[in-house]
C-alpha cells in the first residue's frame, strides 16, 4: 500500500499516533511490513519503535529519536514479550 505522505512532514502528536497504531499492529500478530505499510514508513522503524516500547514502554512513542535494534530478536518475540508485560503490568 503506498501511502502518499512524508511521515517526517507530519506534526509530532500525529506521527505519536500512528507510531501507536503501528506497534499495536504488531502486538495483534500482523507483520512488521504490514504495519508499516498501514502508516507509511519503512518495516526498520516499526521495529525500532517496537523495541522502543519493549524497553521503556508506551511513553517511548510520544516522540523523539529511538534507539536500538531488535535484530537480536524477531517481531514475534517482541510481540510476545510485549504481549507479556501488558498481561504482568511490568511495561516501563
Amino acid at each position: 500500500m503506498e501511502v502518499g505522505r512524508d511521515f517526517r512532514k507530519l506534526d509530532a502528536a500525529t506521527q505519536a499516533e500512528l507510531r501507536r497504531v503501528a506497534v499495536g499492529m504488531v502486538a495483534a500478530d500482523k507483520t512488521r511490513i504490514e504495519a508499516a505499510a498501514a502508516v507509511g514508513v519503512n518495516r526498520r522503524f516499526v521495529g525500532e519503535w517496537v523495541a522502543d516500547v519493549v524497553r521503556s514502554g508506551e511513553a517511548a512513542l510520544a516522540g523523539g529519536r529511538g534507539v536500538g535494534s531488535v535484530r537480536a530478536r524477531g517481531g514475534k518475540a517482541v510481540s510476545a514479550m510485549m504481549l507479556g508485560e501488558v498481561a504482568t503490568g511490568s511495561a516501563g
